[in-house]
């Protein structure tokens, strides 16, 4: 009886099909794991790594921060007597605005003993006082994560006499 050469089997044949699947499979997993790690790892930067904020960029508003009660001369003589409150951006370091709650009380002492009875007591002389006192905090206190630590300033008390 001649041989012929072994003829391969079925099921060899099968299981050789199978595995140029399994071959073509592969490469979707990395691929998918690989975008998975990405995402986490997004996730995880975006509550690890404190925000950065661009020059004119929106800042959420944070706490109102009194100053207290001034009570100063004017540059005419009258006396003045204000409560002051600065609201405060999320982007404000609280240790910071401790540290230097002494010279902001100092700054506005000096800008307030500047102006006289009849400038302060018109509104628009009041708005004009918050917008100089606004400025110089923002100067003072600086920015902190790329933006300015104060929003705004408030008088929620304004005595002249």
């Amino acid at each position: 009886m001649a041989r012929t050469p072994k003829e391969p089997k079925p099921a060899k044949a099968a299981k050789a099909a199978e595995g140029e699947k399994a071959k073509k499979k592969k490469p979707i997993k990395p691929i998918i794991m690989v975008l998975v790690l990405l995402l986490v790892g997004k996730v995880v930067m975006g509550k690890v790594v404190k925000p950065h904020y661009r020059p004119g960029a929106k800042v959420p508003a944070g706490v109102i921060v009194p100053l207290g009660s001034i009570t100063t001369n004017l540059a005419d003589g009258h006396l003045a007597q204000v409560a002051i409150s600065m609201q405060m951006t999320v982007a404000a370091s609280s240790k910071q605005v401790d540290k230097l709650t002494p010279e902001l009380i100092g700054s506005t002492v000096s800008v307030l003993g500047g102006d006289t009875y009849a400038e302060l007591l018109p509104a628009t002389g009041r708005a004009a006082l918050r917008r100089d006192l606004l400025r110089i905090f923002q100067h003072e206190l600086g920015p902190n994560e790329g933006a300015q630590q104060v929003s705004a300033v408030y008088f929620t008390s304004f005595v002249l006499q």
